[in-house]
């Protein structure tokens, strides 16, 4: 993908959680020259505190030092990254406040959404992230904003997957806990506030997309979008 004078009138802000897919739709962007900027809970780029803690915690935890050494790719514009390292703590410190990790991971995307918005948006005109990552409202806001909203469904719609489950539990009694994982009604409603706020919904298969017609989204509105894979990074075994 390479930058061409029809796509320099977009200016594209990615919201992603970790290193999500290693980087890929925010390097995509950026060789296509409409990335302008990326919002992170953690960038481990040279020179910066990440990569100081990094460093230090490598003398006491090297395993979980080497995790967050992955939050980097050396592709990326370390200067269209906009991280906030306190945000690991507020998840560390925050977690146990919560009886469902659904709840958990709401009020975390809150958080990010509260900061992204502080930062600003600058002249973006388009907004791209996750489904139960990035805040419905954040979705929201910069729809009404102006700007054109693009999420990633990286997993079947909850109802969907939530069916399967219960299918697979009584096929296989024991295989799920019996104490409540998610919250259900709030997860669904998550989805469906992310969904309503969206110009545009990618997903990988269409097995995902056939679960987001079923749940009421509009074929029209989503496209399926394979996660491409950079076969010289694997080791292929000669058999």
């Amino acid at each position: 993908m390479t930058a061409s004078d029809d796509s320099q009138h977009l200016r594209i802000v990615v919201v992603q959680d970790a290193a999500r897919l290693h980087y890929a739709v925010p390097i995509s962007l950026q060789r296509a020259g409409i990335l302008d900027r990326v919002f992170t809970d953690w960038y481990t780029s040279k020179g910066s505190i990440e990569s100081a803690v990094t460093n230090a915690l490598r003398l006491v935890n090297p395993a979980r030092a080497a995790r967050m050494a992955t939050r980097f790719a050396p592709e990326l514009d370390a200067s269209k990254v906009r991280s906030k390292p306190i945000l690991i703590f507020s998840q560390f410190f925050g977690r146990r406040h919560f009886k469902h990790e659904t709840e958990y991971f709401s009020w975390m995307s809150d958080l990010v959404a509260q900061w992204v918005l502080d930062k600003g948006l600058g002249d973006c005109n388009g907004l791209f992230g996750f489904v139960r990552n990035i805040f419905p409202g954040l979705c929201s806001t910069a729809k009404h904003m102006g700007l054109k909203v693009i999420n990633d469904q990286t997993i079947a719609p909850f109802a969907v997957e939530h069916a399967e489950a219960i299918k697979q539990r009584e096929k296989f009694p024991g295989w799920l806990p019996n104490r409540p994982m998610f919250n259900d009604r709030l997860l669904s409603d998550f989805e469906r506030g992310t969904w309503e706020s969206s110009d545009l919904i990618t997903c990988a298969s269409d097995y995902v997309q056939q679960g987001l017609v079923s749940q009421g989204v509009s074929e029209k509105k989503v496209v399926v979008l394979p996660y491409p894979v950079d076969a010289g990074r694997i080791d292929a075994i000669d058999r």
